[in-house]
């Protein structure tokens, strides 16, 4: 499995915003892409979005953050910019379900 972490240094007060837009034009987008696990956004500390992206592989991973950042760069990056973004296999995962 493969991870895609996003972070996204936003303008004072946007993070909730964008996240929202986020979860309603992306999201859908994310989770039709082929080797889709898990979409996680995180609201950081001083105006930082993290947003971590789960993915079977790392073909899966590549192809849809090229979507994301691509969707972002057309939506949101007046208020966010140009995210940092890292993708790695993940070495160790647990998860419980609630």
């Amino acid at each position: 499995m493969f991870a895609v972490i996003r972070t996204y240094h936003g303008k004072p007060g946007t993070i909730a915003g964008v996240a929202h837009r986020f979860e309603k034009e992306l999201l859908p987008q994310l989770s039709k892409q082929p080797g889709f696990v898990s979409y996680n956004v995180i609201e950081g500390p001083n105006d930082v979005g993290i947003v971590v992206s789960m993915f079977q592989d790392r073909a899966a991973a590549d192809a849809a953050n090229k979507v994301a950042v691509e969707w972002a760069r057309q939506n949101v990056a007046a208020e966010v910019g140009t995210p940092e973004v890292l993708i790695g296999e993940v070495v160790v995962s647990s998860s419980q379900k609630t």
